[in-house]
This record gives structure tokens, C-alpha cells and sequence, in this order.
């Protein structure tokens, strides 16, 4: 499988270096001192980016306790940023979680066939593993729980630090970290961060837990995981609730390559057609594809792009691979 997306943000200006959002502000002129950058932010910020919230700093929950309204089978655990589902499944239980912002991931997931708890951090940053406990410890039975982990810092540590906790305290728990993203090249691990292949990669390990144990479903994952590559690309920069933008980028330029907090993709180019665009990155991924192969092919919008521009790319086989459907 392969998987690529276009989003409204790019990256850092050292890429092996891309684990969250502290790492974001690493775009900014190196001949900026740190303070002085976060003196200009917080200066900024007194004009904060355009955003429909009622309150920046409650944002994420309110943003999950609407959630909460629209669907009657999930709830958000009082006094957490966890959205996890009223009545756990009673196989193994599959959870994700990470820094909010990226929404529909990972809270809209949360439903009888794929999540039972997502845990949700403040914008672009990880939730704690106190939270990340919580979710684990609620879900919890005797057929165990598998913990999906986004490769970045802040997730890796406070997602494997709650697991050994959980397993301290009887409970079955395996973890399985994703790193789909592919724009530095395979063999750099330390960049390989986790992007959109997440989703459908749990979207896969929430009905393959049905009938399988935790052991051969995290072995099915980590088999999975192997072969879901993703590029992200961007004509735009993010900004947090309440804050400007992070970076620019000129009115002609895009970035091949990025993060999902803005850390640095792999190169600029100046705006491409999609057709280009495609033609651009598909070398990427065609050591990867064989000839015949099926391939499932997901397009992120990253919650910038409307169906109309991301639909818009005429489908072309140009490896012989087939292409049944996408996301």
C-alpha cells in the first residue's frame, strides 16, 4: 500500500530533527535567538489567527464534548482530554491518541469497529501519560489492549511510559509505533515520522481485533506497517488557535515532504499542477510498488483542501499497479 496527502502546513528546517511542535520553531532564522523568536510570537499573537473557537485555551475540550453530543456511544472521561467509547469492545481494544489539531484523527474514530479511546493532547502537542494511563486502564480486559504510537518524541515517551505502568499493574498491553512518512528515504529512521497512514492503518487493526489475539494482531500491524509509505505536501503554512501562522511560504511556492506539526519537508518547488505534483513525487514510492501489485491510495486534506481540489487529479497507471480504491 502506499499513501500520500496534501496539507496546509510544512516543516522545520532540519528534518532529522521533526518530533513536535517544540521542534516547529526551528523554521525560524537561525540568527534569532530563541527568546527574542518567542518574544515576536507572544508580541503577534496579541492579533491571533482567525479561528471559530469560543476560547483558545478551551478549544480541545470543547471541541470533544461537541463530539460527544453528535454520537451517543462515546463519551470524554471527566477531567481528561480521552474520548473513548461508553461500553469498551469486548475483544482486544485498540487506542491512538497524540497531539490534537488533525481532527477527524483520532477522537471521530472512536466507534464500535476501529477505536475505543483516543487520547487528545493540546493542539500539536502530546497528551500525558497520566491520560494515555487512564484510556489504557478503562478499556482494559483479559484480552488486552494494543496502543497505536505516532513516531514523534512526545508520543513515544509518554505512550510507552503508561504502557509499562499498565503492565506493572497486570494488564495485557503491546505497543506498535508508525512511521509512514517516506520523503527523506527509508533509511532515515530518525525522520520517518508517523503521518496519515495511521488512520487506515487502524482503521484495519479495529476490524481485524474481532478475531484476532493481541499477539497476532500487533504481528499484523507491524507487517502492515512495512508497506504504507506517505509524502506530505503543503502551499501554506499551520498556526495554532490564537497564534500566527509559523512560517511563510511564498504566493508560488509549495513543500514536498513535510510534517503534520510543520517540521521541514524535503525540498520547495514553485506550484505545480496536480498532474505534476503526482508525476513529482511517484519515484518516491516506485521501489516500493511492483508491477500488478494492488495498491490502496489515501488523499489527506489535512482539513485545508475541499473534495473538489483533492478529487481533481485524473487517475493514471503508471507502473501497472492497480488502484481499486481510495480514501
Amino acid at each position: 500500500c502506499f499513501f500520500f496527502f496534501f496539507q496546509a502546513e510544512d516543516g522545520i528546517r532540519d528534518p532529522l530533527w521533526s518530533r513536535g511542535l517544540g521542534d516547529v520553531y526551528k523554521r525560524q532564522v537561525s540568527t534569532q535567538s530563541t527568546w527574542d523568536y518567542f518574544g515576536d510570537i507572544m508580541e503577534t499573537a496579541k492579533i491571533p489567527s482567525k479561528k471559530f473557537v469560543n476560547n483558545y485555551q478551551n478549544v480541545v475540550p470543547d471541541a470533544l464534548d461537541g463530539l460527544c453530543m453528535l454520537n451517543s456511544k462515546i463519551c470524554r472521561i471527566e477531567g481528561t482530554q480521552i474520548v473513548t467509547l461508553k461500553k469498551p469492545r469486548t475483544c482486544v481494544n485498540v487506542i491512538c491518541g497524540g497531539g490534537s489539531g488533525h481532527e477527524p484523527a483520532h477522537p471521530g474514530f472512536v466507534c464500535d469497529n476501529i477505536l475505543s479511546a483516543a487520547v487528545c493532547g493540546g493542539v500539536f502537542a502530546s497528551p500525558s501519560y497520566q491520560d494515555v494511563l487512564k484510556a489504557i486502564v478503562h478499556v482494559a480486559n483479559e484480552n488486552g489492549v494494543l496502543v497505536i504510537v505516532k513516531n514523534y518524541t512526545g508520543d513515544c515517551i509518554n505512550f510507552e511510559l503508561a504502557a509499562d505502568i499498565a503492565r506493572s499493574k497486570g494488564i495485557k498491553v503491546m505497543t506498535l509505533h508508525v512511521a509512514d512518512d517516506i520523503s527523506l528515504g527509508l533509511k532515515h529512521e530518525i525522520g520517518r515520522r508517523g503521518l496519515a497512514g495511521t488512520v487506515l492503518l487502524y482503521k484495519i487493526l479495529g476490524a481485524a481485533a474481532q478475531t484476532l489475539s493481541l499477539e497476532k494482531l500487533h504481528e499484523f500491524g507491524a507487517s502492515l506497517g512495512k508497506f504504507i509509505y506517505t509524502i506530505g505536501i503543503s502551499f501554506s503554512a499551520c498556526s495554532i488557535p490564537g497564534y500566527p501562522p509559523m512560517y511563510t511560504l511564498g504566493p508560488d511556492e509549495m513543500e514536498i515532504g513535510l510534517g503534520i506539526h510543520g517540521e521541514k519537508g524535503l525540498e520547495r518547488k514553485k506550484v505545480m499542477p496536480c498532474d505534476a505534483i503526482i508525476d513529482e513525487i511517484f519515484p518516491k514510492f516506485r521501489g516500493e510498488i511492483k508491477k500488478g501489485q494492488e495498491v490502496v491510495a489515501l488523499v489527506n486534506n489535512l482539513g485545508s483542501c475541499t473534495c473538489l481540489l483533492y478529487t481533481s487529479p485524473s487517475p493514471r497507471d503508471q507502473r501497472g499497479s492497480r488502484m481499486p480504491s481510495s480514501a
